[in-house]
């Protein structure tokens, strides 16, 4: 088909730093091909695949290769349907995505368990500066776990979490976290279930990170 087709001259094309293929109908198959020849690819920089139907094997074929992209520093993958186990899939190659500095997985109904798994690597990504989760179904369990890793996270500059199901009870996790975070520069957590008492406290809480800049509420 055309993504098989476009994978197999992509190894040609060796000055492309960028390549968008956003809401291209690219499937689990079209992924997997993609992936062959990804790491052929030694100038791209910049992958972007968001709006397409890769689901979780499509991520998992994707996640495979990761490490193995040596100058792939920002990878769009928002809206695919990758659901809680293509994260786990992507959250098992993040440790050893040494270049690796934007990830954006909006979308993607990843829910908590898919939060909880990336939270128990993100301390271990040497490059990630910017993690994008809104739009996941991400409640306070998975949120929660999220929060306690951040202040672990020493390149980890941006998180966004907006439009989840993210409650007091995690609202005061991060709030409890953000004076021990030595990197983290924006958190959106608006279009949550946040009540005014909990933005409160962590407008109290983002005085005391001197790293952040920018506080969505």
């Amino acid at each position: 088909d055309g993504t098989t087709a476009l994978a197999e001259a992509l190894p040609r094309c060796t000055a492309v730093q960028r390549l968008r293929l956003d809401g291209n109908g690219i499937g689990d198959g079209g992924a997997a091909a993609l992936s062959e020849a990804l790491p052929e690819c030694t100038a791209l920089q910049t992958l972007g695949l968001n709006g397409n139907t890769t689901g979780a094997s499509g991520a998992a074929a994707l996640a495979g290769v990761l490490p193995r992209c040596l100058r792939l520093q920002r990878f769009r993958l928002g809206d695919n349907g990758i659901g809680s186990s293509g994260a786990a899939a992507l959250a098992r190659a993040l440790p050893q995505c040494t270049v690796l500095q934007g990830l954006w997985l909006g979308g993607n109904g990843i829910e908590d368990g898919g939060a909880a798994v990336l939270a128990g690597v993100l301390p271990r990504c040497p490059a990630l500066r910017t993690l994008g989760l809104d739009s996941n179904g991400i409640g306070d369990e998975g949120a929660a776990a999220l929060a306690e890793a951040l202040p672990r996270c020493t390149a980890l500059q941006k998180m966004m979490l907006h439009k989840n199901g993210i409650g007091d009870e995690s609202s005061a996790a991060f709030a409890g976290a953000l004076p021990r975070c030595v990197a983290l520069q924006k958190l959106t957590l608006n279009r949550n279930r946040l009540s005014e008492n909990a933005k409160a406290s962590l407008l109290e809480a983002s005085t005391h990170c001197a790293t952040l800049t920018e506080l969505v509420l």
